[in-house]
């Protein structure tokens, strides 16, 4: 994927199996492990698998502020990619507001999987307000966490 002057994008290459991040990302009890470490939390409202389905949670920091993020999945190719987009909300229908479609991509490398997160954003304004909340801090976190959680969950076999 060719990246737009509009994207953000983290690629990393981790140690643990792509099957094993996957079920990490795929299951709703798993994923709210790994996804924020404490004393923030992540909540899961709706975590569906299917193109239409809802992807809806809630972050919330130590001090009780809470961010949610309610978005439509687009694209679900297992153990591969991940396409959703906060334009639509659950069964296709129009959010309120739109600030970026998002792709998740696991692919086998080195023993291990390459990861890559891209933001694709609307305009420049939009790209630089997702830089500037911190996305870069905050997607390589939750990419070591990830691979952490995975590594201890499902180990080396």
């Amino acid at each position: 994927m060719t990246e737009h002057p509009f994207d953000l994008t983290v690629t990393r290459v981790l140690q643990a199996r792509r099957t094993d991040l996957w079920s990490a990302w795929e299951d709703t009890t798993l994923f709210v492990q790994w996804f924020t470490t404490a004393p923030t939390m992540t909540m899961s409202k709706r975590h569906e698998r299917s193109p239409g389905g809802g992807f809806e949670i809630v972050i919330r920091q130590e001090d009780g502020t809470e961010h949610p993020g309610n978005s439509c999945i687009l694209e679900v190719t297992a153990n591969r990619r991940i396409v959703m987009t906060d334009a639509l909300t659950k069964g296709w229908r129009p959010s309120e507001t739109v600030f970026h479609t998002m792709v998740f991509a696991f692919e086998d490398e080195d023993g291990g999987t390459r990861f890559t997160v891209t933001a694709m954003h609307k305009n420049a304004d939009d790209r630089r307000k997702h830089e500037e909340m911190g996305f870069f801090d905050m997607w390589n976190g939750a990419i070591t966490s990830l691979d952490g959680f995975a590594k201890e969950r499902f180990g080396d076999d």
